[in-house]
């Protein structure tokens, strides 16, 4: 998304950036739904529900390496506020960190709905953590500015390989994305600073690949309107989703969940479901969240 986001005209540029911050409100109405509780009682054996998250969102437009990579950082806050009386508590911690890998592959999905639905873009296969590109980018310039995503990749396939070498069994889809964010630490180096607008930096970024002979007059028009563009979708839950009537996907998931576990919890279940939903149906996720005001840019 972000090589397109780059290189595309300014009308398409700014289609895929309404996309970008749809799929992040999508991602945190699920956690404001799912994750914004506190603990009351003794030990704090009462989980009870509040009015919702606070937080503040920064939106990126390059990578650590300066590379192009549209992203939006969201920075919670640790209090929230109980509906039964109105006092601000401590978040439940442990509620949110076990979401959230669930409302990042939901972010994935909404996406890939939201930009189907405003482009006409179609998907690459999408993989177990719910990555997949637009059909038609060039591999070799995905490659090309891929470098930060080669080297944690590297490095979490070392740890995963280590750790499953020592516990003498495959690791967990939780056990495997920890080892992700270790090696994304790990690899983590001085991050580049550019004050230069994104008018700016996108005539660089241009520049730069039609140097290379890939500028976008040559791929890009055979990555758009590949589906028929739809209006947005309505607000709608996932399971009110219409793709969900069918015995497939859910025995599909089904599957895929009792492979790894004998039980599961809701945000496990999310991430699998996420994964199944095929680009070009309508986006199974709800939209706009009413307690969530939507990404700020802030740069």
């Amino acid at each position: 998304m972000s090589v397109l986001w780059a290189l595309a005209d300014d009308a398409v540029a700014t289609s895929l950036r309404a996309g970008h911050d749809a799929a992040v409100t999508a991602a945190m109405g699920y956690l404001d739904e799912h994750a914004a509780f506190t603990r009351r009682g003794k030990a704090g054996v009462l989980q009870v529900d509040t009015e919702g998250l606070l937080a503040a969102s920064f939106v990126h437009r390059t990578s650590r390496a300066a590379h192009p990579q549209l992203h939006t950082h969201v920075l919670l806050a640790n209090k929230v506020r109980a509906v039964s009386d109105g006092k601000w508590l401590s978040i439940d911690g442990t509620e949110l960190y076990g979401t959230q890998k669930a409302a990042g592959m939901l972010y994935k999905a909404a996406l890939r709905a939201e930009l189907t639905t405003r482009l006409g873009v179609t998907w690459s296969e999408v993989d177990a953590n719910g990555i997949a590109e637009i059909d038609g980018v060039p591999h070799d310039l995905i490659e090309h500015w891929s470098k930060r995503r080669q080297e944690v990749k590297a490095m979490a396939s070392a740890l995963i390989a280590g750790r499953e070498a020592a516990l003498g069994r495959s690791l967990s889809s939780t056990e495997r994305s920890e080892a992700h964010q270790l090696a994304a630490y790990r690899t983590r180096g001085a991050k580049a600073e550019d004050i230069r607008s994104t008018a700016e930096l996108r005539a660089a970024w241009r520049e730069e690949v039609e140097a290379q002979g890939l500028g976008p007059e040559r791929w890009a028009k055979d990555v758009l309107g590949r589906q028929p563009r739809r209006s947005p979708p309505l607000e709608q839950s996932v399971l009110e989703h219409p793709a969900f009537e069918h015995s497939a996907l859910l025995s599909r998931a089904r599957d895929i969940l009792e492979e790894s576990a004998s039980t599961w919890t809701r945000a496990e279940a999310t991430e699998v479901l996420t994964t199944q939903c095929r680009p070009g149906q309508e986006s199974p996720v709800k939209r706009p969240c009413s307690r969530w005001s939507g990404p700020a840019s802030i740069r």
